[in-house]
């Protein structure tokens, strides 16, 4: 008798230690599932982009008063600029904005994959509506329309206006908010002043935000993992600490340094397509297109590049030019269309299929704006300025 207590004391105490180990309050089960946020010490995985709950990967953080979560990390970021005569540096509070992934619910981030809160890289969360579903990339998209959705409803070209625009089931956009108007061939707005950044189709955004920082109508970019969009610029989450005991406070995270300097001068090619060696000054060094969804917003200063070539429809003597290169994977129509520039006096724009053969010219339009259809291949855009000046020119170039 005594041995047989013994021998279930001991079966007890083995399904103990098998319980401890595998049960409750452990996290093994949820760490091999989470793939996308953290998991919180009930075992449940969570996004990780609330201060309650923050992380990427593995066990969530529970962050301090005064931090925010920032691509999945508790940061209390550098200090705006100290106070003199002793105060010491203030803690800057980053917004919903600045840090969240997924959209903004006012000051509370959302997931942004969802029909009701859609949105990403801290946009405001929207509800898609009609038969529009909630992509990936957070934008309420219906892709049986064409056109875009309005009230539910799908609107064609000829039932956009200044005030209902887009393409591709999008959500119809307003571009008379900034003195814009719509293409309506292209789905797209265009003209206007733009203040903030604009986005692949044309949106003037406000530039603040992580996913779409910019300023000065440049096409929006996405801040990376530690960064944050501040006064409409990619920077460090971290920033310097203020100073303390009369020492000003010092600034926050300070921006990237500048781009590489252009290449030096090259020598005459055939054809009249030499140039400095800055990317898109001539055949030699053509700016690749990188298209996304179809669509793709450019940028090119022509101040300090050369005149290689002059485009059938310029009417003048052929002032500074730039060249694009671009693929089409199938046959297709395509649009292009100047956005806005500081070029004085016009703008055209051609595509050949041989860079530097003025006689493979498929297409020139006069205004800054054309359409056609292509085959599939490899092309060659040129934006060439009829006066001599040259400056600043966004554009954008879609296929269907």
């Amino acid at each position: 008798m005594h041995r047989l207590a013994l021998a279930l004391v001991s079966a007890l105490l083995v399904v103990s230690a098998i319980a401890s180990c595998s049960g409750g309050g452990g996290n093994g089960g949820c760490a091999a599932t989470c793939t996308t946020g953290c998991c919180d010490s009930a075992g449940v995985c969570q996004p990780g982009t609330n201060v309650s709950a923050c992380g990427a990967t593995g066990t969530c953080a529970v962050c301090s008063a005064g931090q925010v979560c920032a691509q999945g990390t508790c940061t209390g970021t550098g200090g705006t600029a100290g106070g003199s005569g002793g105060t010491a540096g203030g803690m800057e509070m980053l917004s919903c904005a600045q840090t969240c992934a997924g959209c903004c619910d006012g000051t509370t981030c959302q997931g942004g994959d969802t029909t009701s809160a859609c949105g990403r890289g801290g946009a405001a969360c929207a509800a898609c509506s009609g038969s529009q579903d909630c992509t990936a990339a957070g934008e309420c998209i219906d892709t049986t329309c064409a056109g875009c959705v309005a009230g539910g409803s799908c609107l064609s070209a000829a039932g956009m206006s200044n005030s209902q625009c887009g393409r591709a089931g999008m959500s119809c956009a307003d571009c008379t908010v900034n003195g814009g108007t719509c293409n309506t061939t292209g789905g797209m707005c265009q003209g206007g002043t733009c203040g903030g950044c604009r986005d692949q189709f044309g949106r003037c955004l406000g530039g603040d935000t992580n996913g779409a920082c910019g300023t000065t109508g440049v096409a929006c970019v996405a801040c990376g993992a530690g960064k944050v969009c501040r006064n409409h610029v990619c920077e460090d989450a971290g920033g310097t600490a203020g100073g303390s005991g009369g020492a000003a406070g010092g600034s926050g995270g300070t921006a990237g340094g500048s781009g590489g300097t252009a290449g030096g001068s090259g020598g005459t090619a055939g054809g009249g397509t030499g140039g400095s060696g800055a990317q898109g000054d001539g055949c030699a060094n053509p700016i690749p297109v990188t298209f996304t969804n179809q669509m793709a917003q450019l940028h090119v200063n022509t101040t300090s590049l050369s005149n290689d070539m002059q485009a059938s429809c310029n009417p003048g003597s052929g002032g500074r030019d730039a060249v694009f290169v671009f693929t089409l994977p199938s046959a297709t129509a395509v649009n292009a269309m100047i956005q806005t520039s500081t070029v004085g006096g016009g703008i055209t724009l051609s595509v050949r299929s041989s860079c530097n053969v003025a006689s493979s010219q498929l297409v020139c339009g006069g205004e800054g704006v054309f359409e056609t259809s292509l085959s599939a291949g490899t092309y060659y855009l040129w934006v060439d300025d009829i006066p001599s000046t040259g400056g600043d020119t966004y554009l954008r170039i879609a296929y269907e």
